[in-house]
């Protein structure tokens, strides 16, 4: 019978390792193995970038659950899971990985070793390994495998408790019943849950299809319907998962010293581990997170067991008497590390050096180009470094050129622009010039980039020696019309899904990303045009632009005027005068507050400079760095 698209991921054949690729190649047939890790609800919140001998591993914002997985534990556990396929298959196909953990992103840099000690059971275990959902049979646990699995510690700081005796599972899974009705008024709790059921024949890459329940097509569909609308059927689900819980042969609790993300990271390590063990052995497993997610039920666990930590995850073990099944996969998650920025990279006559660097939460991806004094580009709004890319080849003539994705943009740290504050892109990229140790830098930075450009020169940064700023925020709070009713989130998503849906077909976001120019049929490298389409399928400009609105217009927060006279560094500030944004005549009077300025207006330019008019930026910008 052949296999449908959307679990084809379970076929994968270690036969097919490209031997002869490259060690890109060789990484990204690795990452498919991650893939294949139990998630919550199945949402496969991962997405992997390669690059080199690394692979950088972040969390998909889009399959974030804030119902189910409030706390982000659960994400954290299944970057665990994933991370330990991943592992595991390396070591199989003679690869050394070190494993560097952040709340931006999981870094694995691989290094080719000699095979000595492989655990080819574990991998044999990855492509047969499941979450059993159906009813065990009636068999207590093997004590030899009880044994073997308690040995079990990848990382040498999670405890398991695994708990045998009839009574004891009982009473667990009479906290499970207790725990799953503790959420019955959750209505948004539900709504989210039936978001990922599916349909049991579901053509889906995603999700949890009806039959992983014993769900017929029909049923399924049913089920879907009723968990959202009909409270009661809360009860049905609360006393069957007790049921399931208190006829498995054992139950097991994975416990941490502290609270803390990377510690759930660990638990996730700690849990795949004793899954691809069990796997191995014939014993099946499945998640149960009620138990843990419930304040109540949670601290019941931790007293009845006396755990020198908090519990952190919960699952059941048995033998199964149901055929196995697998859920589907998606086929699209690993990528080329910065593939369409390399692309981009091709048009711009000049080496690039691409580079990540760790600065508390978040990944900042950065290229450095040329030699001599650093100068420092800011992007606007979320677009990248690419915004760049007209000018870095002339500007790495004359100095060392860092470009960066500021958070939200490129390849950086995803992250929701509505819960982050202005300032902290300021402090973001005053730890990257900090750490590293960059001294006399001049700052060029385009709108929001302009932005941050003068906050630092307004701070009196002693590293910042010049400013130039091209159109910036800040000047003015004057915002049009059409962009005041984004402002409304709700509204912003929706235009994203639909009118400015980011496919290739669709003309109107190539359109919406010329609206700022003058020229509205100004030429862009193709591949420009390419990359603008990908960043938006993850981090869509009308969001940041949303975060920027008000119903009045620009937010107050980003208004400077009244702080631009305590600006002691030379600044060149280059104005395109038919920017519509920010007209030129609601700026005026703050860019004459900067003592000193230097104000260079550019005509038939509109909002970006740097893109608009690169030969006229370019040397603007040289003459007054070289003076």
């Amino acid at each position: 019978m052949k296999t449908a698209d959307n679990y084809k991921a379970w076929e994968i054949n270690e036969h097919d390792f490209p031997n002869n690729g490259s060690i890109e190649d060789q990484i990204i047939f690795l990452a498919f193995y991650g893939t294949l890790a139990p998630s919550i609800h199945n949402t496969q919140l991962w997405q992997f970038e390669t690059g080199g001998n690394q692979l950088i591993i972040t969390a998909n914002p889009a399959t974030m659950l804030p119902q189910s997985d409030p706390s982000g534990r659960g994400l954290q556990i299944s970057l665990g899971c994933c991370v330990t396929n991943i592992l595991v298959a390396a070591e199989y196909f003679g690869f050394r990985a070190d494993c560097t953990w952040s709340l931006g992103g999981i870094r694995l840099t691989f290094h080719k070793h000699k095979v000595t000690s492989a655990n080819n059971r574990l991998f044999s275990a990855i492509t047969k390994r499941y979450s059993a959902k159906l009813p065990y049979a009636h068999k207590p646990l093997d004590t030899t495998h009880q044994k073997q699995l308690l040995e079990v510690d990848p990382v040498g700081a999670s405890m398991l408790t695994l708990l045998t005796d009839p009574h004891q599972v009982q009473k667990t899974a009479t906290m499970q019943q207790t725990a799953i009705l503790s959420f019955a008024a959750r209505r948004a709790f539900f709504k989210e849950l039936s978001q990922w059921l599916r349909r049991s024949n579901t053509k889906a890459y995603d999700g949890m299809p009806g039959f992983v329940v014993g769900a017929s097509d029909a049923q399924s569909k049913i089920m879907k319907t009723l968990i959202r609308r009909f409270k009661p059927i809360v009860k049905v689900m609360a006393k069957k998962d007790a049921q399931l819980v208190a006829d498995s042969s054992a139950v097991g609790f994975i416990a941490s010293k502290r609270d803390s993300p990377k510690e759930w990271f660990d638990v996730g390590r700690y849990y795949e581990t004793i899954a691809l063990e069990a796997t191995a052995m014939g014993v099946v497993m499945a998640p149960l997170a009620a138990l843990i997610e419930s304040p109540q039920t949670r601290t019941e666990v931790s007293k009845m067991l006396n755990l020198p930590g908090k519990p952190q995850f919960f699952f059941r073990m048995g033998y199964s008497k149901h055929k196995p099944y697998h859920t589907p996969r998606r086929n699209d998650l690993v990528v080329p590390f910065m593939e369409t920025q390399k692309q981009l990279a091709k048009v711009i006559d000049v080496p690039l050096e691409f580079k990540q660097v760790h600065l508390g939460k978040y990944l900042i991806n950065y290229v450095v180009a040329g030699k001599g004094k650093s100068v420092l580009l800011l992007h606007g709004a979320n677009i990248g470094w690419p915004q760049w890319y007209q000018n870095i080849a002339e500007l790495a003539e004359n100095f060392k050129v860092y470009a960066l994705d500021l958070p939200g943009a490129g390849y950086s740290t995803p992250v929701n622009f509505h819960k982050m504050e202005f300032d902290e892109f300021v402090t973001i990229v005053d730890d990257f010039v900090i750490t590293n140790k960059l001294t006399d830098i001049d700052v060029v930075g385009s709108s929001f980039g302009g932005w941050i450009a003068i906050q630092l020169a307004i701070d009196d940064k002693s590293y910042v020696r010049k400013v130039v700023l091209a159109n910036p925020l800040g000047f003015t709070t004057h915002m049009p019309m059409q962009f005041r009713p984004v402002s409304l989130r709700p509204l912003a998503v929706l235009m994203t899904k639909t009118a400015l849906r980011p496919v290739r077909s669709n003309k109107n976001l190539e359109k919406f990303m010329r609206d700022v120019f003058f020229d509205k049929q100004l030429p862009l490298a193709p591949e420009f045009i390419d990359y603008f389409y990908e960043l938006s399928k993850t981090s869509h400009n009308l969001l940041f632009i949303s975060r920027l609105s008000h119903i009045k217009g620009m937010r107050k927060e980003l208004y400077l005027k009244s702080k631009l006279s305590k600006v002691r560094k030379p600044v060149l500030v280059i104005w395109g005068k038919e920017d519509t944004l920010m007209p030129f005549s609601t700026v005026v009077d703050s860019i004459k507050t900067i003592p000193g300025v230097k104000l260079h207006t550019l005509e038939r330019v509109g909002h970006m400079p740097p893109v608009e008019a690169p030969a006229v930026f370019n040397k603007l910008v040289t003459d007054f760095l070289k003076r």
